[in-house]
């Protein structure tokens, strides 16, 4: 089966940091609160309403302590790792995210 961004949608996302909320054992509330954020404005995000945008996911990330490709479930993160070197060479300094 190929992956192709499309599969790539918000619900999955939301999915996927949910599961990331429950294996380190944390609320939404709490995190929330860590980041400065209201409940409603991370619930929307939560529930896939409102997707999350990159400084969002970061931010979670940096809490959780793991990798903003974690938010992507395997067969998603196969897409993600086939971004030509050169292109995320390019982004990452962008996100705030060079090695």
């Amino acid at each position: 089966m190929d992956v192709t961004p499309a599969m790539v949608t918000q619900e999955t996302v939301a999915a996927e940091v949910r599961a990331w909320l429950g294996r380190r054992n944390r609320s939404g509330r709490s995190i929330a609160r860590e980041l400065g954020w209201t409940e409603p404005y991370l619930s929307r995000r939560l529930t896939g309403t409102v997707p999350f945008d990159v400084a969002d996911l970061v931010a979670i990330a940096d809490l959780l302590d793991v990798s903003v490709t974690a938010f992507f479930d395997s067969r998603m993160s196969v897409y993600v790792h086939s971004v030509p070197s050169n292109l995320t060479t390019n982004l990452t300094p962008d996100l705030g995210l060079a090695a």
